[in-house]
């Protein structure tokens, strides 16, 4: 149903930046129609190529299509853009970093999104506890 909501909020305003990168987001936590989430997560920042959320939402979808340099890329952007970093964009950013062999880094990162997240584990993937225990990328 929700992403119904959104299609029909995506057609009465087609340029509204957080619309398009909420749908983006919403489509990869599903892992559902990458390739549409890429083109909205796209377009949002291109609209708001400072805001770090949609870097991360398009850094994000780019993790999930292989695309790891260019997730990279707009991860670490929104890490430095952003005030302070949620525990979710630590996490993605410890995530690439492992894709991109640098594991050492990524537990870095995973400690951090822990530390961020305190007692409230909603935000972050099932697996951030595990990641840090093991030191290993857990998807």
């Amino acid at each position: 149903m929700a992403f119904q909501y959104y299609e029909e909020t995506i057609q009465l305003q087609p340029d509204n930046a957080y619309d398009l990168n909420n749908y983006g987001y919403y489509l990869s936590l599903n892992k559902k129609q990458l390739d549409k989430a890429y083109e909205m997560s796209k377009k949002a920042v291109s609209m708001e190529p400072n805001n770090a959320a949609f870097l991360d939402t398009y850094g994000w979808i780019n993790y999930l299509l292989g695309n790891y340099e260019k997730a990279m890329e707009y991860i670490k952007q929104s890490v430095e853009l952003a005030d302070q970093p949620s525990a979710v964009v630590y996490e993605h950013y410890g995530d690439v970093l492992y894709k991109l062999g640098d594991k050492d880094e990524a537990f870095l990162y995973w400690e951090k999104a822990l530390q961020t997240a305190g007692d409230d584990l909603d935000e972050v993937s099932e697996f951030l506890e595990e990641k840090v225990k093991q030191k290993i990328l857990i998807e």
